[in-house]
């Protein structure tokens, strides 16, 4: 993961800097009335998504990766306007805390977003953009199976209100085009209801609620309109 990372942020800084030689101007922020970003960055799990211990409130979450596969900024006023994203997040499953090797687990979480848009100058080149956005998510538990290849808990998936409160800085290379740097806090919480079946006349029910909490760190590249 670290290497695609890397290679998506060389791709991104090689495209900005041919534009920028390209570019007869550099744009300023009162040029612009809105945009459109991709951002790709890791999410580092919080609280109890990154717990690893026995109680119910653990999500065993590890590092993951944070894509906002659709960002857009409508600006009314030069420094206020609405924002609206579409979000995808995956988080590994920590299986070796529960003495298994499946590498394949992952907490899965995607939606769409919209909320206020708050566009702060700071002089011609950079601006600073708040997103404080609410939306509704899909969230997918893990499938975990066991070291056989078997199935121990199929994955479920459940919807549920959400917000993320993002910062992006921007540093407007031409009148097109931004290089963009956001700051993401993103949580949710998932209820989950399942009937586990054992033989033919048991019934168990295994309801549980994961608040899912994560912090990330993104680069993506803006085109301004």
């Amino acid at each position: 993961m670290k290497k695609t990372i890397l290679l998506i942020v060389m791709a991104l800084l090689i495209t900005v800097t041919v534009d920028a030689q390209r570019g007869k101007k550099r744009g300023k922020k009162s040029d612009s009335k809105g945009y459109y970003a991709f951002t790709i960055g890791p999410a580092f799990a919080l609280g109890d998504f990154a717990k690893t211990d026995t109680s119910e409130t653990a999500g065993y979450a590890k590092t993951g990766i944070n894509i906002s596969l659709a960002q857009v900024g409508i600006k009314f006023h030069e420094n206020f306007g609405i924002t609206g994203q579409l979000l995808a997040g995956a988080n590994r499953f920590d299986v070796s805390s529960l003495g298994m090797d499946d590498d394949d687990a992952y907490w899965v979480y995607a939606g769409l977003m919209v909320g206020p848009l708050v566009s702060l100058p700071v002089g011609d080149q950079f601006e600073v953009n708040i997103r404080p956005v609410v939306g509704y998510n899909m969230i997918a538990t893990p499938e975990l199976n066991d070291n056989d290849g078997d199935v121990l808990w199929e994955s479920e998936q459940v919807g549920a209100m959400s917000f993320d409160l993002g910062a992006s800085f921007c540093y407007n290379v031409t009148d097109n085009l931004a290089f963009n740097l956001g700051l993401d806090y993103f949580s949710t919480k998932a209820e989950f209801k399942r009937t586990v079946f054992a033989g033919t006349i048991l019934e168990t029910s295994m309801d549980f609620t994961q608040q899912i909490s994560t912090f990330s760190t993104n680069v993506g590249i803006m085109f301004r309109f």
